[in-house]
C-alpha cells in the first residue's frame, strides 16, 4: 500500500489519539483506587527505558550547595557542615527544635525507582534513642494512608546506616512515579541535632561502605524498629528471637497524663444491667460507657424509645434514669451519643439540662451522631449537612452548660473520608472539642476473605497498634492546616474500635470459638498494645466495642427472648480482651514515663485489603510505663507478642539507688489463638509471686502474654 500524505496523516492522528485514551485509562483506574497499582501502571513499569539500573544512584551527598537548594525545609535550621561525613568532606547538618521539624525533597528526587533494591542514607547523631520517621510518595498517591511511611527509628549515638527495601515501598507506590520524600523528627521532645549524608538508591548488595568499619559503634545490632541497626539489615519473616533485649524506664522524664476515660466500652440498652452484670463491671475496671452504643436508633431520651429500634422502649437501659442507675451503681462516666438522627438540637440542649442540672450526674463528652459520614448508618448526611448540624447543637447545647465538650465523627479510612474530615475542621473547627474514631483495623472475614482466609493470623491481628502514631498525627496534621487556631485543643477520642472482625453475630453451634481471632488470646495482646499507645498519644477517650454481645463482647450476651442473637451471660465466659483492660484498669499508673526497648526481634506485617491496618515491621516486645501521683510507685505493661519463645528482658529503671519491690501479673494461655470458650479458664490473669531488685534486673517474658509490673521505688 503506497504510503500517500493524507494516510501518514491519519496513522499519526491514529496513534496519537489511542496513546491519549490509553493515558485516560490509566488516570481512571488510578483515582478510582490510588493504591491499586493495576495492569496499566504495570504497563508502563514495564516499558520504562530504565527498567534496571546497574550500581548507585546518588540522590544528594552534600558535596555541593546545590544539594542544600533542593530540600525542602520546615520548621528546621539546615546547612552543609565538614564536622561529619560518612562519603567525602560534607553532610547536611539539620537542628531540629522543640516538637520537631522535617527536610525532603518535593519534585527534585529521580523519579523513577524501578530495578533498584533499596534506598539507603546515613545519620550522624550526637545522642542516643532520637526517634526519626519518613514519608514517600509518588504524584498520586500523596494522603498518609497510600504513600510509604517509617516510623519510630530510633536513632543510636554515632553513625546510623538505614536502609528501606524497595520491595516494601512497591507494595504502596507507583515506581516510576516517585516525586516526595520527607525525613522528620515528629512531636519530638527538645532540640535535636543530626547529620545526613549520601541518600541513594542501590540496585545491588555490593557498594562501597560509607562510614569506615573502626568508626561504627561496637554496640550490638538491634533488630527491632525501635532501636535501629546499625546497619540495619533487610527483615524476613519471622525473625527469631535472640537477645539482649533490653528496657530502660525513666521515672524523671514525664509525659502526658493518663485519662482515667481509656478503660471504656459501649453500653447498648439491650444489654443485661442485673446486679451479676454492675458486679463485673466494677471487677473489670471498666470507668466509662458510651451510650446508645453505636448505630443510631434515634434514641428519645424523655420516652426511653428508639426511632429505629422499636424494641428499644422495651428495654429497661433505654430509660435515662435506670441508665443514670447503672451508671452511678457501677462508679463509671456516661459518653453520650446525641440523636441526630431524628432529634432535634433543643432536645439534646434539654437532655444536658436534665443530666448535668437536674440530676447532678454531669456528662463532659457528647459524640454527636453515630458514624454519619456512612451510608449504612441513620445519622448518614453530607459533611456539609454535618457541619451545620455541629454549629446548630454545639451551640444550643453550650448555652446550656458551656463546659461540656462536643464530639464529631471522624471519616478517617472507611473510604478515603479526607474531604469529610476537612470539611468538618474547615466548617465547624471552632464548635468541636474532640473529634471520635471508629476503628476497626482487621477486616478479613467471610465477607472479605484474604488471600483465601476468613480468619486473621494472630500475627496480622497483633501488628495493628502501630497504626495508632499514624492516626493522630493525620488528626493534628488536618486540625493544622484546616483549623489551626485549635491546635492543641481539639482532643483525640476512639469511641469504638476493636481488634479483628471474625466471629459469629449470633450464638453458633459448638464449637463456639474455632479459629474466632476476635475471641483468642492474640486479641488481647492487640488490646494490651493498644490501650498502652492510646495512653502515649494522649487520646482522652476509649470505648471499645463492645460491653455484651456475642460477636463483639467482653462477654456473650444480649437478650435472646427478644431477637437480639444471643443468650444472656453465663456468668463464666470472660473474654481474654478484658482480661486486658483489667489489667490497665489495676495496676497502670497516672502519668506516662518515658520508656524504650531496645534490641527487640521484629516480625513484618504486609499490606492486606483495609486501609486503617497497619504495615511494616512489629516489635515482638513492647512496654508502656507509668507512675502514680500518690506513693513512688511505677506501672509497667509488657508485651510478649512471640507464640512460641519466652523473651528474658534486661530492665533498668533510671535514677533509682535502693531496692525496689516488684509485683508482677500476666496474662497468658495455651496459644494465641486459644479463646475461654470452651474452656472458661483457659486464659485469666495470674498473680505471680513479688521480687526485689536493685536498678537493673533481669525479667522473663513468658511467650505470648501481657504482664503488669508494679514497681515500688
Amino acid at each position: 500500500m503506497k504510503l500517500t500524505f493524507n494516510r501518514l496523516l491519519i496513522l499519526v492522528l491514529g496513534v496519537f489519539f489511542l496513546g491519549f485514551f490509553a493515558e485516560k485509562l490509566v488516570d481512571v483506574d488510578i483515582n478510582v483506587n490510588p493504591r491499586v497499582k493495576g495492569f496499566f501502571s504495570k504497563a508502563r513499569e514495564a516499558t520504562e527505558v530504565n527498567l534496571f539500573v546497574k550500581g548507585v544512584q546518588r540522590i544528594s551527598d552534600f558535596e555541593q550547595e546545590s544539594d542544600v537548594k533542593k530540600l525542602e525545609v520546615s520548621k528546621a535550621a539546615v546547612e552543609r557542615s565538614d564536622a561529619y561525613a560518612s562519603r567525602g568532606t560534607y553532610s547536611l547538618k539539620v537542628t531540629f527544635p522543640d516538637g520537631g521539624g522535617a527536610v525532603g525533597y518535593w519534585a527534585t528526587l529521580p523519579r523513577n525507582w524501578v530495578g533498584y533494591k533499596a534506598l539507603k542514607f546515613d545519620v550522624y547523631s550526637e545522642e542516643g534513642e532520637v526517634p526519626l520517621s519518613l514519608f514517600i510518595a509518588d504524584t498520586r498517591n500523596t494522603s498518609y494512608y497510600d504513600r510509604f511511611n517509617r516510623d519510630g527509628i530510633a536513632l543510636r549515638k554515632g553513625w546510623n546506616n538505614i536502609e528501606i527495601p524497595i520491595e516494601a515501598i512497591d507494595r504502596k507506590l507507583i515506581m516510576n512515579d516517585i516525586n516526595h520524600m520527607r525525613i522528620f523528627l515528629w512531636k519530638v521532645p527538645g532540640r535535636h541535632v543530626l547529620y545526613f549524608d549520601n541518600i541513594r538508591l542501590v540496585s545491588g548488595d555490593a557498594e562501597e561502605a560509607s562510614v569506615p568499619a573502626a568508626e561504627q559503634p561496637r554496640e550490638e545490632s538491634a533488630s527491632g524498629a525501635e532501636a535501629t541497626a546499625v546497619p540495619v539489615k533487610k527483615r524476613k519473616v519471622p525473625v527469631s528471637v535472640s537477645g539482649p533485649v533490653s528496657i530502660v524506664i525513666d521515672p524523671a522524664s514525664e509525659g502526658n497524663e493518663v485519662s482515667e476515660l481509656l478503660w471504656g466500652s459501649n453500653l447498648c440498652a439491650k444489654m443485661e444491667s442485673n446486679t451479676i452484670i454492675r458486679k463485673l463491671v466494677r471487677h473489670l475496671g471498666l470507668t466509662c460507657f458510651r451510650f446508645p452504643g453505636g448505630g443510631s436508633p434515634g434514641w428519645r431520651w424523655k420516652t426511653g424509645e428508639g426511632d429505629f429500634s422499636p424494641k428499644m422502649k422495651r428495654m429497661m437501659l433505654a430509660d435515662v434514669d435506670y441508665l443514670v442507675d447503672f451508671l452511678r451503681d457501677t462508679g463509671t462516666e456516661l459518653i453520650m451519643q446525641v440523636n441526630i438522627e431524628s432529634g432535634t438540637a433543643e432536645e439534646a440542649a434539654e437532655l444536658v439540662r436534665y443530666l448535668n442540672k437536674e440530676k447532678d450526674f454531669r456528662v463532659e463528652y457528647w459524640e454527636l451522631g453515630n458514624e454519619a459520614y456512612g451510608g449504612w448508618d441513620n445519622a448518614h448526611t453530607t459533611a456539609g449537612n454535618y457541619a451545620k448540624i455541629v454549629r446548630e447543637y454545639s451551640t444550643a447545647m453550650k448555652a446550656v452548660d458551656p463546659t461540656i465538650k462536643i464530639g464529631a465523627n471522624w471519616g478517617e479510612t472507611y473510604y478515603n473520608k479526607v474531604q469529610w474530615d476537612q470539611t468538618i475542621l474547615k466548617e465547624a473547627g471552632r464548635y468541636i472539642d474532640f473529634v471520635s474514631i471508629h476503628w476497626y483495623p482487621n477486616h478479613i472475614n467471610k465477607e472479605h476473605a484474604y488471600k483465601g482466609r476468613v480468619h486473621p493470623y494472630p500475627k496480622e491481628v497483633m501488628a495493628n497498634h502501630r497504626q495508632i502514631p499514624r492516626m493522630i498525627e493525620r488528626v493534628h496534621s488536618l486540625i493544622d492546616t484546616y483549623a489551626p487556631y485549635r491546635e492543641g485543643e481539639i482532643e483525640v477520642t476512639f469511641l469504638e474500635w476493636d481488634g479483628a472482625w471474625d466471629a459469629p453475630s449470633s450464638d453458633p453451634s459448638p464449637p463456639f470459638a474455632e479459629g474466632n481471632a476476635m475471641w483468642s488470646l492474640a486479641n488481647a495482646l492487640f488490646y494490651a498494645d493498644t490501650l498502652g499507645e492510646f495512653a502515649r498519644h494522649g487520646v482522652t477517650v476509649s470505648a471499645h466495642y463492645n460491653f455484651q454481645e456475642c460477636m463483639f463482647g467482653l462477654i456473650r450476651g444480649w437478650d435472646k427472648p427478644w431477637g437480639w442473637g444471643g443468650s444472656p451471660w453465663d456468668q463464666k465466659i470472660i473474654r481474654p480482651k478484658g482480661y486486658a483492660i483489667q489489667l490497665y484498669a489495676d495496676h497502670f499508673g497516672d502519668v506516662m514515663v518515658e520508656s524504650h526497648v531496645h534490641n527487640s526481634p521484629v516480625y513484618y506485617k504486609e499490606n492486606d485489603w483495609w486501609p486503617s491496618s497497619y504495615t511494616g515491621e512489629v516489635p515482638y516486645v513492647t512496654c508502656y510505663a507509668s507512675k502514680f501521683k500518690t506513693g513512688n510507685k511505677l506501672g509497667v505493661i509488657l508485651v510478649n507478642k512471640h507464640e512460641k519463645d519466652d523473651i528474658e528482658v534486661k530492665m533498668r529503671v533510671k535514677g533509682t539507688n535502693g531496692t525496689m519491690t516488684c509485683t508482677p501479673w500476666v496474662l497468658t494461655g495455651p496459644g494465641l489463638m486459644e479463646s475461654n470458650e470452651n474452656s472458661p479458664d483457659s486464659i485469666a490473669i495470674e498473680a505471680v509471686t513479688e521480687f526485689t531488685a536493685e536498678g537493673a534486673f533481669e525479667y522473663t517474658l513468658p511467650a505470648r502474654s501481657v504482664t503488669a509490673l508494679e514497681i515500688e521505688l
